[in-house]
């Protein structure tokens, strides 16, 4: 399967509260995809049991994307990362 790139010239929307509205229903759709479905140590240990099973080397990228998308945050943010 390919996942194609989303690009930057796909947001033609240019107002900060959109895009913050956009960054945001991204970063809960991602908590969702790799939170427990139970709070406890159970829902902790399925929830590892699943990612055992999944393809490491996407599990790779997407860590190192996420990583890269945090410190650009930080940066524009706070100017740091």
């Amino acid at each position: 399967m390919t996942i194609n790139k989303t690009k930057s010239s796909s947001y033609d929307c240019i107002n900060a509260r959109v895009l913050y509205d956009y960054i945001r229903d991204y970063a809960t759709k991602i908590y969702f995809e790799v939170e427990p479905d139970e709070e406890n140590m159970n829902g902790y240990v399925q929830k590892v049991k699943q990612f055992e099973g999944l393809n490491r080397t996407q599990l790779k990228a997407i860590a190192a994307e996420l990583e890269t998308v945090n410190k650009r945050l930080a940066y524009i943010i706070h100017g740091r990362y």
